[in-house]
């Protein structure tokens, strides 16, 4: 083939390849902002609400806290994982047609010239391989745990509740130590990760010398042998872009695999199964509820500790019960099996003579209200906070924000319950005490409402005289429910009508308030010593009186 000819056929292939290269241009150089919008849309909004849509006994296991917060990093990135993943797929593409093109160039000189060009990209595409699975496993086993550190950092220089403590215990020189330990152990494994790809860099460039002077020692014999030399030149070009596009293409396989890598954690968590809530029977009686636990026991999942054993209780409908017991005895585990959120590992619980196993999650949960120990507020409004919705009753609203002892607090602030909560929206946003909060809480439940009251340590950050006239109205309010209250205070205790002591996972009293201090065991040494320690800590008659 003629200079010429090989020219025209040359400038025809490009032509082609043109408005290849302009749609890699637009795909990826242009249309960016398009890639990162479908990544929050599409996929960080599935990903987020699959942690609501899963069991909660697994939500709640470190295991996959761990794989979740590992899969979030490919979603939370714009230069690894999915959007990574999503713009090397069209340079991939050009890359393979840019190649296609070359080879056809090179092909009337000698095909075998794209066998070894092929063996030589192959051969760099699987010494990198080992390189990759070695960042792989580092990742797994190492830096997601560093990097969750590295955000428990980030969290706690932006936190004032945590800058309080800082500053009077001094703990800064110690949590820089504490981050410069985080940063040493950060940058050694990655610096073991580049010395790999370092290797893998090395093994390439000899690879790249062997490639070139076998290519070019055959056109200089070429051209010895009488080889145009415009065609020798044109060659070495042809061979210096399929080169090129050999490396560029092993480039982009090798990231592709990397990001495929880790979006195997996120595939993980999105293919994981669904609580099934939307099956089951609906309680056929919803007025109140009546609650048996017969024979539960209970094991945390992975665990061999008992939290549970063996306990028989019965609820009748609408009485108020109180659980009471020293920290781990497993009160706030009975909240969460009947929240619905465990299955007893032995035993039955029935609502309503109903399996709980066997209903409707959806239907339960609706008609059940909890304040639980370790709840958080939102940051909006105190409006949506408590109505847990942008549209809300307003009327029912005014009345459980006065039954809860806030009304005063509310009409206190700027802009009444429609003040925002923090200042991560707003920066006129308002912070409530502990027991403002508590009793934010306890609006949210009323206003809710429910045939079932779960209250897990409900009055905990309020004062006594607070703590009792709240309680003497929530006997009132809820008279027509059935109601549980967790806590470690026993002045809630006289208002219910049972009390289960807890010890150890046993039921070890049960009984009415004035039953238990005449059996003057466990229970009455517990109220015996906190009403005491009421009585000699204070001077108001009130307090006293709240535990006589």
């Amino acid at each position: 083939m003629t200079f010429e000819t090989l020219l025209l056929s040359c400038f025809g292939l490009f032509l082609l390849f043109s408005p290849i290269s302009a749609l890699k241009t637009y795909l990826v150089d242009r249309n960016s902002k398009q890639y990162i919008e479908f990544r929050n849309q599409a996929f960080q909004n599935e990903y987020l609400n699959k942690q609501f849509s899963i069991p909660f006994s697994v939500w709640e296991s470190e295991y996959f806290q761990t794989l979740y917060y590992k899969g979030l990093i490919s979603l939370c990135n714009n230069s690894i994982g999915l959007e990574d993943l999503l713009c090397r797929f069209p340079q991939l593409i050009t890359e393979i047609f840019g190649l296609i093109i070359f080879c056809l160039m090179l092909s009337n000189l000698n095909p075998l010239f794209i066998l070894i060009l092929l063996g030589f990209a192959i051969l760099q595409y699987l010494f990198f391989i080992p390189a990759s699975t070695y960042e792989s496993r580092i990742r797994d086993q190492y830096l997601s745990k560093l990097e969750k550190t590295s955000e428990y950092f980030q969290i706690l220089k932006s936190n004032h509740v945590s800058a309080k403590d800082i500053r009077i215990f001094e703990l800064q020189p110690w949590l820089l130590d504490k981050f410069n330990d985080y940063s040493v152990a950060h940058n050694q494994y990655t610096k073991k990760i580049r010395n790999r790809y370092f290797s893998v860099d090395f093994i390439a460039s000899v690879l790249h010398l062997l490639r070139d002077l076998l290519c070019y020692g055959y056109l200089i014999i070429q051209l010895k042998n009488g080889l145009d030399p415009s065609l020798f030149i044109l060659y070495i070009g042809v061979i210096l872009g399929i080169s090129s596009w050999f490396d560029k293409i092993t480039l982009s396989l090798s990231n592709i695999r990397n990001d495929s890598s880790l979006l195997k954690d996120t595939r993980i968590v999105l293919d994981y199964p669904d609580a099934e809530t939307t099956t089951g029977e609906h309680l056929q009686s919803t007025d109140s509820f009546h609650i048996v636990f017969n024979h539960v026991s209970f094991s945390y999942p992975n665990t061999n500790k008992i939290i549970l054993d063996d306990i028989s209780f019965e609820i009748e409908a609408n009485q108020n019960i109180a659980i009471v017991g020293i920290n781990g005895a497993g009160k706030s585990t009975i909240v969460k099996l009947l929240c619905g959120f465990y299955k007893p590992s032995k035993g039955q619980i029935l609502i309503n003579g109903q399996d709980i196993t066997t209903l409707n999650m959806d239907h339960y949960q609706s008609l059940i209200s909890c304040i639980f120990q370790d709840t958080h507020h939102l940051s909006f409004t105190i409006a949506e906070n408590i109505a847990c919705a942008t549209m809300y009753n307003q009327q029912q609203l005014n009345k459980v924000i006065e039954q809860a002892e806030l009304l005063e607090k509310v009409n206190s602030l700027y802009n009444k319950e429609y003040t925002y909560l923090d200042n991560h929206i707003d920066p006129n946003g308002v912070s409530l005490s502990g027991g403002e909060f508590q009793k934010l809480m306890l609006a949210r439940a009323l206003y809710k409402g429910g045939s079932l009251f779960l209250l897990d340590e409900p009055t905990a950050a309020l004062d006594a005289i607070t703590e009792n006239k709240i309680y003497e109205q929530y006997k009132t309010l809820t008279n027509k429910a059935t109601s549980i209250f967790i806590s470690h205070r026993l002045s809630s205790t006289k208002f219910c009508d049972q009390i289960l002591v807890l010890n150890e996972g046993h039921i070890i009293e049960q009984g009415t308030h004035a039953d238990l201090i005449k059996l003057n065991n466990f229970y009455a040494n517990l109220f015996n010593i906190q009403s005491q320690y009421y009585q000699e800590g204070s001077e108001n008659n009130e307090v006293q009186t709240s535990f006589s």
